[in-house]
């Protein structure tokens, strides 16, 4: 049966004011919506910077924990704990120096240390030889004169390898001076560098034991320069705004 108390209170409800109660609700709930979204979004935005934040830590930890086994152990033991810091130092972080073609390795030094190789600097050639050219030295001997007056003349003599001498004589008149005595000047030998004195091309080479287990505690102190917590957490940081922050280019018209 129809219940006419019910059907006041719907009219009451409904009546003059019942439109604008309807609004103010739907406003509401909007807003309730609206701060939901906010609220779950945010919360995602702070679960995600906590994971991230936890990966940051675990990876500084782990490769820290390798580092200091790696530079607490001495002689032979050394160097297998140096290719456990690389191992670990791949296993998160090897795709990112993949992906950069291996620029900037904070561990460049180590890997080459362990690898074992080691150039030898260019060697420096040898000195040259003075080698003579074929034939003898030829003395030259210039004779001066001193001027006898206005007009003085001089005279000149050159000897040669064979012995044999040419004399010219110059002056301004009939008296031509006095011949000093001779000064000798020998010319130096033609040198040509012998070919051994071609510089060697650089060499490559083993390590020995020694110069190995140097390279690596010199490529530890290095990498441990580096690895500080700052340091890493904001190049780990960086490099997680860089892979996982990117948005999508916007579409080209039409498409």
């Amino acid at each position: 049966m129809w219940d006419d108390s019910a059907a006041a209170d719907a009219h009451h409800i409904f009546g003059a004011q019942g439109p604008g109660s309807m609004i103010v609700l739907l406003v509401l709930f909007a807003l309730t919506a609206v701060a939901a979204a906010m609220l779950a979004s945010a919360y995602t935005r702070q679960a995600e910077a906590y994971k991230r934040a936890v990966s940051r830590r675990a990876i500084f930890e782990k490769v820290e924990k390798a580092l200091k086994e790696a530079r607490t152990v001495n002689g032979p033991a050394q160097v297998p704990a140096a290719e456990n810091l690389v191992r670990v130092l791949d296993e998160h972080l090897k795709p990112a120096f993949m992906l950069a073609g291996g620029l900037n390795d904070p561990a460049g030094g180590l890997r080459k240390a362990i690898n074992g190789r080691i150039t030898d600097p260019k060697p420096a050639p040898a000195p040259a030889l003075p080698v003579a050219v074929a034939g003898g030295t030829s003395p030259i001997v210039i004779v001066t004169g001193n001027g006898g007056g206005q007009g003085g003349g001089a005279a000149s003599a050159v000897a040669s390898s064979s012995g044999g001498v040419s004399a010219s004589v110059s002056g301004g008149g009939s008296d031509v001076g006095v011949i000093a005595p001779a000064q000798v000047f020998s010319l130096p030998p033609v040198v040509r560098a012998p070919e051994s004195a071609v510089p060697a091309a650089p060499v490559e080479r083993d390590m020995s034991w020694k110069e190995r287990q140097e390279a690596v505690q010199r490529s530890l102190d290095n990498f441990a320069a580096f690895w500080k917590r700052d340091t890493v957490d904001e190049l780990l940081k960086g490099a997680q705004k860089a892979l996982c922050d990117v948005k999508l280019p916007p579409r080209p018209a039409g498409r």
